[in-house]
């Protein structure tokens, strides 16, 4: 009798051991799973955690004690096994080193982050001052056009065109209902508009706001590029997986995707390969943690199935956000050479210079100097114009640098007036008398300055839409003849 009941408790404490074993072996391969289901190897982890299943139920029925002895001995090793790897990454989270850069004086750790994750706005500030243009300067500022994108959660506007009075001189709308806004928009010769709806397409319409083409393919955002070819360089981003030292790390990846100008897809260049070793093994090791949460990994499924994509921006795995492309169209010394990309990661405070043709970096500046930047551009005189958010410093800047020397040769706001500060977004053009067109986009404020930081130029965007006044993310001056010249007719047509 009493041999019975020790051999009955034996194998219920077989059985519990079993139990927790395969169950975190289970929630171990989950984590995993997670990592990896939604982008290479969702078999496989399938595959695995099914066949320890399948060895657990077996060595729990077998009268073969050898055999129940070896199922169990498997569960105990793959416990430990994934209690080791667990430990390794749990370490390399306490313990990894940040090489983007040491910490702006005067500000904690725990400040820092708490600027760094504020959140995109969606709308200014609406304290009912003044609206439209309330600087104007004529004889100092460069008169033009501006457009802008909407820029509003499933609004049927996409795109608004401004004259040098403030006044709406056209826009366009859109009958398709799209879950997203309208985030960046430019003007072609012929006077059509490309725009990105955020994180759904592209697309290209007349004057008439007629579609001519969409290009649902890819999912853009912040910023494209129109090659003198007339090829499209957008910025695109997909779900993925980066390696380091062996491990596999989740990642949203950022890539350029090349469209010709029917709005086809040509061509994808992947960048992340280029900076992998930049990004700090602390944030790519966080996002394994973040996936203890069993919550979080139902909102992976959820955003899986109800936008075809699991990993968001602004989320732990967002750990690059390019926001800006430009391609160089001629040779630049010290900076680079026709056909490379000028490209901004926001996560790294990087600004940098990619050649498709070797899959290098080639110039880079930025870490440590500036903070959240955006919307680079090269000049012609070779230096590269930097919108600096300064999201820690709470003031933004915009900085022109050389390439050769990395020293900002002209500044605006050096002196750090905090009543100049965009945290998330911005941009800065630019203009052919050597002004420089500013958005400051959390205020929904445009502004011109000259050389000499005279402000020549003011517009507080007067779109209000139930009581709220929606920020800018960018505008732009018009500045080439043709457009000028295509805008114009059709002004006149349409009158």
């Amino acid at each position: 009798m009493k041999a019975a009941k020790s051999k009955s408790r034996l194998w219920s404490v077989r059985l519990l051991a079993g139990g927790v074993g395969f169950g975190f072996l289970a929630y171990a391969s989950a984590i995993l799973g997670a990592a990896l289901t939604f982008i290479v190897l969702f078999d496989l982890c399938v595959y695995t955690l099914l066949i320890a299943a399948i060895l657990f139920c077996y060595s729990l029925t077998s009268s073969n004690k050898q055999t129940a002895l070896l199922g169990h001995r498997f569960l105990l090793a793959a416990s430990a096994v994934g209690l080791i790897v667990l430990g390794f990454f749990v370490n390399k989270l306490m313990t990894g080193q940040d090489p983007s850069g040491a910490e702006q004086a005067g500000k904690t750790q725990r400040d820092r982050q708490k600027l760094l994750s504020m959140p995109y706005l969606d709308w200014a500030k609406n304290d009912g001052s003044t609206t439209g243009v309330i600087i104007n300067k004529p004889e100092k500022s460069y008169q033009g056009p501006n457009l802008t994108a909407s820029k509003v959660w499933g609004f049927d506007e996409v795109a608004y065109l401004y004259d040098m009075e403030g006044e709406l001189v056209h826009r366009w709308t859109t009958e398709e209902d799209l879950p997203t806004f309208w985030e960046y928009a430019e003007l072609t010769e012929t006077g059509d508009l490309l725009a990105i709806a955020y994180e759904k397409g592209m697309s290209k319409f007349d004057w008439d706001s007629n579609l001519i083409w969409d290009n649902n393919d890819l999912r853009p955002h912040h910023d494209f590029f129109v090659s003198e070819g007339k090829h499209i360089f957008a910025m695109s981003r997909e779900d993925s997986v980066i390696f380091v030292s062996g491990i596999p790390f989740p990642i949203l990846e950022d890539t350029v995707v090349e469209l010709d100008a029917n709005g086809k897809t040509l061509k994808e260049y992947r960048y992340l390969h280029s900076i992998k070793e930049r990004i700090p093994v602390r944030k790519l090791a966080s996002n394994y943690l973040w996936f203890l949460n069993p919550v979080n990994m139902l909102r992976l499924v959820s955003s899986k199935l109800k936008n075809g994509y699991a990993f968001g921006n602004d989320t732990g795995f967002d750990l690059m956000h390019s926001n800006s492309i430009q391609v160089l169209e001629r040779d630049l010394p010290e900076l680079g050479q026709k056909g490379d990309f000028l490209l901004s990661i926001r996560e790294l405070d990087l600004v940098c210079v990619y050649r498709p043709s070797t899959k290098t970096v080639v110039w880079s500046w930025g870490p440590g100097t500036i903070c959240r930047q955006h919307h680079p551009t090269a000049l012609k005189n070779g230096n590269v114009l930097i919108f600096d958010n300064g999201t820690v410093l709470g003031y933004s800047r915009i900085l022109e640098i050389g390439p050769g020397s990395k020293e900002i040769l002209w500044s605006y706001n050096s002196q750090g007036n905090m009543s100049f500060f965009s945290g998330r977004a911005g941009g800065c053009q630019r203009l052919p008398n050597g002004n420089t067109l500013i958005t400051e986009s959390h205020k929904s404020h445009v502004f011109e300055v000259t050389e000499r930081g005279e402000i020549v130029w003011s517009f507080i965007n007067p779109l209000q839409i139930k009581n709220k006044r929606p920020v800018i993310y960018r505008m732009m001056r018009i500045t080439d003849p043709e457009i000028r010249s295509q805008i114009e007719k059709n002004m006149s047509e349409t009158n």
